[in-house]
């Protein structure tokens, strides 16, 4: 870790390049005189080591951290696998100030990505890859920025070099999990998830992909388990609460299903899926006035997706209305041609 001391007049700071500031003349800390004064930089390393051993230690605590925080801190690198590989014995750490502009790219890249300027992220995060080819977390965010620019293969690639490296990292199995499920396989896709969630059990995402896979290989029973294991981490994980839903609608709990349905949307009332799913229900419960009501507010929030506006046009066409269903019809070809 880094550590600094400082004095009335010196601010020593002990890194790969280690840092020395005249604070008097350069309050600012804008030049490095640590080539200039080593004479000074050796005092303050025989006072700062001997702080150093005369610090008690603390015990240690445990700290809670929620899904959605733990994976945040996992998107920026802060947590990996139990069995992350320790830095190479012997080899320097980089500089931070060497790292400085490659992390401003990193960001750059990872906003491009969630604007949906994918092809942008992957030209940001080459650059970087390139440049620093041990630096996993760029592979990481490149490895994503392919798959959504639907160079599957390629991020495939990239999520099993990772996982050799560290074969129990989550979110790398949780990516690659998410690239295998794209071309439907869905065997291995479970399984990905599943080391993923036994590597964090609790990684609310990694139970509710899981949960979708098992769907797919028609273990019900077993997706359940993984979706209510999802909702105990994460109460507003709306996506799971919706999966969930459609699993009661299936097994013929409609009550149950609308309940969830319900209960998604007070966690996020401006989620048009969840609307969509509850418009479902009442559809297949011919419940088509209800139904209409809550598909047009999936519409309504989401006026570009194309499967809102066909699930419209479709209960407009079950109630006998054509002249309402044909633009909605019309408009989900317009938005999705084929």
């Amino acid at each position: 870790p880094l550590r600094s001391l400082t004095s009335d007049t010196w601010k020593y700071i002990r890194t790969t390049r280690v840092e020395l500031y005249d604070l008097e003349h350069d309050p600012q800390e804008t030049r490095n005189l640590a080539l200039q004064q080593p004479a000074q930089v050796a005092e303050l390393e025989r006072q700062l080591s001997d702080l150093e051993q005369h610090q008690q230690p603390r015990g240690n605590y445990a700290v809670t951290l929620s899904s959605a925080e733990r994976q945040q801190l996992a998107g920026l690198g802060y947590l990996g696998g139990r069995n992350s590989p320790p830095w190479p014995p012997g080899e320097a750490l980089p500089d931070m100030k060497d790292m400085q502009h490659y992390h401003d790219v990193l960001v750059d890249a990872r906003h491009a990505l969630e604007a949906g300027a994918a092809a942008k992220a992957v030209e940001l995060l080459q650059g970087v890859v390139e440049a620093l080819p041990d630096h996993r977390l760029s592979r990481v965010f490149l490895g994503e920025a392919l798959l959504q620019t639907g160079q599957t293969e390629a991020a495939i690639r990239i999520f099993r070099e990772l996982l050799k490296q560290e074969p129990d990292r989550p979110d790398v199995l949780v990516q690659l999990g998410v690239a295998l499920s794209s071309q439907e396989d869905w065997k291995g896709a479970a399984k990905q998830f599943q080391q993923a969630v036994d590597s964090d059990p609790d990684l609310a995402e990694g139970h509710y992909r899981l949960a979708v896979s098992l769907m797919h290989l028609q273990q019900r029973q077993s997706a359940r388990a993984q979706l209510s294991q999802c909702l105990a981490l994460d109460p507003g994980f709306v996506a799971a609460r919706l999966e969930l839903a459609s699993t009661l609608a299936k097994e013929g709990q409609i009550d149950a299903a609308l309940h969830e349905c319900q209960t998604a949307l007070k966690y996020r009332k401006d989620w048009p899926a969840a609307h969509a799913t509850w418009a479902r229900i009442l559809a297949s419960q011919n419940q088509l006035d209800e139904a209409i009501e809550h598909a047009g507010q999936a519409v309504k929030l989401d006026p570009l997706n194309a499967d809102w506006h066909y699930n419209l046009g479709i209960y407009w066409a079950i109630k006998g209305d054509l002249e309402r269903a044909i633009p909605a019809l019309s408009e989900a070809v317009r938005l999705q041609p084929e």
